[in-house]
């Protein structure tokens, strides 16, 4: 199985705290989720970056899981390259 969360980018803080961040390490540490797939474009490119460098410095204490971090802008938190499937771009 796999859980699917649309959130909007004000729900990250700068520091990439707020209720994303704690719904995700709720995936990890009741839900066994161990794989992550985190996007973002525009200003949730930002929060992408800002949840990815949360989780990074607090991975320790969170639990074993992977991500894959996607978004507008650079950065990285732990990534992994991700092939996005080739198509049309509008």
């Amino acid at each position: 199985g796999y859980d699917v969360l649309m959130r909007d980018e004000d729900e990250v803080s700068a520091t990439g705290g707020g209720p994303v961040y704690d719904e995700v390490v709720n995936a990890i540490q009741q839900r066994a989720v161990g794989e992550l797939a985190i996007f973002g474009y525009s200003h949730g490119g930002g929060s992408t970056y800002d949840l990815c460098e949360r989780l990074d410095t607090f991975r320790a204490t969170i639990g074993s899981f992977t991500t894959t971090h996607w978004s507008g802008r650079s950065g990285s938190c732990s990534t992994r390259p991700m092939t996005l499937p080739s198509g049309p771009t509008a």
